[in-house]
C-alpha cells in the first residue's frame, strides 16, 4: 500500500467506526478505530519519508539515494515512482 491508500483505509475505518449502529459490539468499533490509527501511522510515515526526498531531487535532501528509491517503492505514488527516476 502507497502513503495515500493508508490515508484512504485510515479515512474509511473511521467512517466505518462512526456509521456503526448504537448496538454494535463496542469491541468491533474499537477495533476499526484501533485500524484507523494504524494505517493513519503508515500514511503519515510515508509522507514523511517521501516528503524528505521530494523537495531537491538532485541530492534527495540529503537522503542516500537507495534510500529514497526505497520510500518511493514502498510509500510513493506511481507518480512520485516517476518523478524520482
Amino acid at each position: 500500500m502507497t502513503g495515500p491508500d493508508h490515508y484512504r483505509a485510515a479515512e474509511e475505518m473511521l467512517a466505518t467506526a462512526k456509521e456503526a449502529d448504537a448496538g454494535a459490539d463496542r469491541d468491533d468499533i474499537k477495533l476499526f478505530l484501533r485500524f484507523a490509527e494504524i494505517h493513519a501511522t503508515l500514511a503519515l510515515a510515508a509522507a514523511t519519508g517521501v516528503g524528505a526526498i521530494a523537495g531537491d531531487r538532485q541530492n534527495w535532501d540529503g537522503m542516500p539515494t537507495p534510500d529514497a528509491r526505497a520510500w518511493l517503492d514502498v510509500a510513493g505514488s506511481a507518480a512520485s515512482e516517476e518523478a524520482g527516476q
